[in-house]
């Protein structure tokens, strides 16, 4: 049975995990100001000229696509399919083939929940309200957002899920001739992770760890247990106002803190760099993250305390935006091994 004697594998493991979380919203550009002031008058028109000069001004921050996605789904005079929008990080994905507001708002309200701006969404629903004065769906999210929310008879379903789940993980050695592990996933009904499970080559189960969130489905506590369900060793997260973390603590089963890790941001809010110090402050390690021009994740480089090069994983993706397959490389370039990625269906 393998018992969680050493961190510093799980925590790079789960940092690479979690690495696709809620990306950070950059400081709003006049122009994003204007178009979401247009938003609020059902001035749609207006709010799209504002929006597109905002993404001049700041193409790789979701804000301002966000913005033309509400437009979008609002509208009476948009056209039946929706635009092209590229790949960012922390860009809501519209289920396939909804083109009912009720089908495609939700979703948005959930991204601007999720980046701290419950202000914003009050006041958006409540213009929304005003075109649609009758929606018990749009009074039903009002609810959900103040904590009001009565049961109904029209309370609306839970949105399908825009992209397939992934259930499994297996990793190889590096001439894919065997198999070293394999990972399993659990969900919840909303759709994040409840349990991931990883086994042995013979199919024993090695560890698991469970996750628990917010009210809002942000994690909050990473539990990670033997194979007998002894706890080993469990980690807490603190956010930035933005959505994006800003710090863990990692503790031992008896509750002492023995680690905590840090995360910076580049400018568009992809991750940037993490760290992970012991209680004195020392630092243990760092990874850092190299993006393809779509903003999706392609290299991550993990180092050690002095600064060098431990390995490396470089990522490959299916044409719909999901991992297909991470490479992993020992610090010379050999690759060490690789793990590929199955999806299932909600």
């Amino acid at each position: 049975m393998k018992k969680l004697t050493s961190l510093a594998p799980a925590l790079a493991l789960l940092l690479a995990l979690f690495a696709c979380g809620k990306a950070a919203v950059a400081v709003p550009n006049a122009p994003l100001i204007l178009g979401e002031k247009y938003l609020l008058d059902l001035d749609y028109d207006q709010a799209i000229l504002q929006f597109e000069q905002a993404i001049v001004i700041e193409p790789k921050n979701p804000r301002p696509y966000v913005g033309q996605m509400v437009v979008w789904a609002a509208d009476p005079g948009r056209p039946e399919s929706p635009p092209a929008w590229p790949k960012l990080p922390g860009l809501p994905t519209l289920p396939d083939g909804a083109r009912k507001p009720e089908d495609i708002l939700p979703v948005i309200f959930n991204w601007y929940k999720t980046r701290d701006l419950p202000d914003f969404l009050r006041k958006l629903i409540d213009a929304l309200l005003r075109q649609w004065p009758d929606a018990q769906w749009l009074k039903d999210e009002l609810g959900k957002l103040n904590g009001t929310e009565q049961p109904t008879e029209s309370t609306t379903k839970e949105n399908p899920k825009a992209k397939p789940p992934l259930i499994k993980i297996t990793g190889y050695s590096a001439d894919g001739t065997q198999i070293n592990y394999y990972v399993t996933f659990e969900y919840n009904s909303d759709g994040t992770i409840k349990r991931r499970n990883e086994y042995n080559a013979d199919g024993t189960l090695s560890i698991y760890s469970t996750c628990e969130y917010n009210s809002d489905e942000i994690l909050k506590r990473y539990n990670w247990y033997d194979a007998d369900g002894t706890l080993g060793h469990y980690f807490t997260y603190e956010y930035n106002s933005d959505g994006t973390k800003k710090e863990s603590a990692g503790y031992n089963a008896d509750g002492t803190q023995d680690s905590y890790g840090t995360w910076e941001y580049n400018v568009d809010g992809t991750e940037k760099k993490t760290e992970q110090y012991n209680m004195d402050g020392a630092l243990q390690g760092y990874s850092t993250y190299e993006y393809n021009s779509d903003g999706t994740l392609k290299t991550t480089n993990a180092y050690g305390a002095d600064g060098a090069l431990n390995s490396y994983h470089i990522r490959e993706y299916n044409s719909d935006g999901t991992a297909k397959r991470t490479n992993i490389y020992s610090s010379d370039g050999t690759l060490s091994g690789y793990n590929t990625c199955e999806y299932g269906t909600w």
